[in-house]
């Protein structure tokens, strides 16, 4: 019997609790409808001179900027500035690796070194033509009187035609001789031009090295300020590849951009 009256008084219980609820909920409060209203600031109006401001863009720049680059390619050994650094003229900026720098300058200069010892040779084998020149037509003089005394001997029966061709063959090879000294020595102006213009070539080719690596400790050319600063220590740079720039500070202008758009 209670347990078929539980359902019911549960449900009971329930309902009067709702209603307890119910009697004991707060009344809401009446809305109240009200105006719209608008905050108003006010200001005097004056007269007066007024100067309309426009924003531009623009950049600051240097006409006495100077952009630095690598004479060669090297490694950056050495660069004691940082950026914004003001610098007196002559002052180290940046310094390659002479280990890059130098052996191109070494080959260089032995490349002149041996052709000036070409350029010398050639001028002691000149004398030395010119002097053979003279024993060697002794030679030739001594031959042809060899040969005349030999052919005047076998008209007289004294002496063998065979004696005759070899005293013919000995004059023929001094001729020869003579004939290749000759040459050797009409050669001489046309091979000394020659090395000479390579020695020219292999100075300029020094001469340009040597400015290469001089250039390779790169030194402010003025007394300025360092900006742009592209390498640092152990970078591997090409050939004319941006180091960094320098300005002199007083030296600066403003170049004017479009001026900004606005609603």
């Amino acid at each position: 019997m209670f347990k078929r009256l539980l359902p019911v008084l549960i449900l009971a219980i329930g309902v009067a609790g709702f209603m307890a609820l119910r009697l004991t909920r707060p009344e809401p409060v009446e809305a109240v409808a009200q105006e719209r209203s608008w905050r108003v600031e006010s200001m005097v109006v004056s007269y007066g001179e007024h100067v309309p401001v426009l924003p531009l863009f623009g950049e600051v720049v240097s006409q006495g900027r100077v952009n630095l680059v690598a004479p060669m390619a090297a490694r950056v050994a050495e660069r004691p500035v940082q950026e914004g650094q003001r610098v007196s003229s002559g002052t180290l900026l940046v310094a390659l690796d002479e280990a890059d720098t130098l052996p191109p300058l070494r080959q260089a200069e032995a490349e002149v070194a041996d052709l000036e010892a070409q350029v010398a040779n050639e001028r002691i084998r000149h004398d030395n033509d010119r002097e053979a020149l003279a024993r060697e037509r002794d030679i030739v003089a001594n031959a042809q009187r060899q040969l005349e005394r030999t052919r005047s001997l076998v008209e007289r029966n004294l002496a063998s035609p065979s004696d005759l061709d070899n005293a013919g063959d000995t004059l023929a090879r001094a001729r020869l001789t003579v004939t290749t000294r000759e040459g050797a020595i009409a050669e001489h102006p046309a091979r000394l031009r020659s090395l000479e213009a390579r020695l020219a070539r292999a100075e300029a080719v020094r001469l340009t090295a040597q400015r290469d690596a001089d250039r390779s400790r790169v030194l402010a050319p003025f007394d300025g300020i360092v900006t742009g600063i592209q390498v640092s220590p152990g970078d591997q740079v090409a050939a004319r590849a941006a180091l960094l720039t320098l300005y002199p500070p007083e030296d600066w202008s403003c170049t004017p951009g479009p001026p900004a758009l606005s609603e």
